[in-house]
């Protein structure tokens, strides 16, 4: 029988994940570390499946505030979502910024890094121009391009992502 091999740190999404695959009568491996997985490799050698599947992109689900809907909104006290909040806004820059004509990336990461850290408590971890295909940065915005973003506000982690390109669209 196949065994599907489940990397997931968080338990009990790792646990929903195993539960709804075993629904379907395929065998699950769970491990919480990545560095767990050669090894369960090595030693479950789980089948390769392959399944017949279609991914669909779908728009990112937001609060009422523009908040990105996430698990980790909870550990948010009212300063911390304020400032999580400069995220969305930040796509958003990197939107108008982009419509406004600017094509430089390191340009466009360096006005949403400073417009980030201008917001209390937040510290970026990361601001990428990169083709929405490949995933390889891009030196200069033409077509679309995935900016994808992580920071953090105090202890949360929060992460989101847009396509720019089309100045009409929001992201």
């Amino acid at each position: 029988m196949a065994k599907i091999l489940i990397c997931e740190p968080d338990e009990s999404l790792a646990g929903a994940l195993s539960e709804a695959i075993q629904r379907s009568g395929l065998t699950t491996v769970v491990v919480s570390q990545a560095e767990e997985v050669q090894q369960v490799f090595e030693r479950e050698q789980p089948a390769l499946v392959n399944l017949d599947l279609q991914i669909v992109g779908v728009p990112t689900v937001r609060d009422p505030d523009g908040l990105a809907m996430s698990s980790r909104n909870i550990y948010l006290d009212a300063t911390e979502r304020e400032s999580a909040r400069s995220l969305k806004n930040a796509l958003d820059l990197a939107q108008d910024l982009v419509g406004q004509g600017e094509r430089d990336a390191e340009r466009i990461k360096k006005r949403i890094a400073t417009f980030i850290l201008g917001h209390p408590l937040t510290e970026v971890e990361y601001v990428a121009l990169c083709d929405p295909v490949t995933l390889e940065d891009v030196e200069t915005i033409k077509g679309e391009t995935l900016l994808a973003l992580a920071a953090k506000i105090r202890k949360a982690r929060l992460i989101d992502h847009c396509i720019i390109s089309d100045p009409t669209k929001d992201c």
